[in-house]
């Protein structure tokens, strides 16, 4: 999924530029000892599911519902090509590039008022809608690299001032976050891109109030653990 061209391309012309985680016990006689597991018997914690961290149902107003091709990235990509979707190129593209930095599992989720709109690009759906990736890394280092790279060739350019744009923690989603407001504008998105613990996240919006999508972001947000 892509963004759409001209116009809707403009919504984030002037923003974005993609140049822009056993005891055990040894008894001998009386004596029980209790030894510490060594370092290689602690079990590994379970990477947490891309698909936990992504955009839910309960995130949204009750009137969306989930688009059919919303699932784990590569099936995603999958069902883009078969439909013949002019956005399976940029997007299997950034899937590329994101899995040279160290991604190693994503998810994405769909919602539109009208499923209509499912097939439409990014900006271009004439319904309430969001679609949010969920891109989890082997590392935190390496899930912050990718936050500065952006997503989609999409990122604030460095030092730009541009009403609705909000950068670091005043966003509430972390120092390594972005987030792009033009509800009051033609198209109506809302836009957030950023990156918790080996997480990088991004939540498109569209036709949705400023209030809803900040929700929705800050649910994706408070799932990463």
């Amino acid at each position: 999924m892509a963004l759409a061209g001209e116009p809707p391309h403009r919504l984030v012309g002037l923003l974005l530029i993609s140049t822009l985680t056993v005891v055990l016990v040894v008894c001998t006689g009386k004596t029980i000892a209790s030894v510490p597991p060594s370092p290689a018997a602690l079990p590994t914690p379970a990477r947490q599911d891309a698909r936990e961290v992504s955009l839910q149902i309960g995130d949204l107003p009750p009137t969306l519902v989930l688009c059919p091709e919303s699932g784990e990235i590569n099936h995603y990509l999958q069902l883009l090509q078969a439909g013949g979707s002019p956005s399976y190129e940029v997007t299997a593209n950034e899937w590329t590039s994101l899995r040279e930095s160290g991604a190693e599992a994503g998810w994405v989720s769909s919602f539109t008022q009208n499923p209509a709109d499912c097939d439409a690009r990014l900006g271009e759906r004439q319904s309430a809608s969001a679609v949010s990736y969920a891109i989890r890394f082997k590392t935190t280092a390496a899930a912050t690299g990718a936050f500065k790279a952006g997503f989609l060739g999409l990122r604030p350019a460095p030092g730009l001032v541009l009403p609705g744009l909000t950068e670091g923690e005043r966003t509430t989603l972390g120092p390594d976050s972005w987030v792009y407001d033009q509800t009051a504008q033609s198209p109506s998105v809302w836009v957030a891109y950023w990156a918790r613990r080996d997480f990088v996240l991004f939540l498109f919006a569209e036709h949705l109030t400023p209030s809803v999508a900040q929700g929705a972001a800050t649910g994706m947000d408070q799932r990463v653990r």
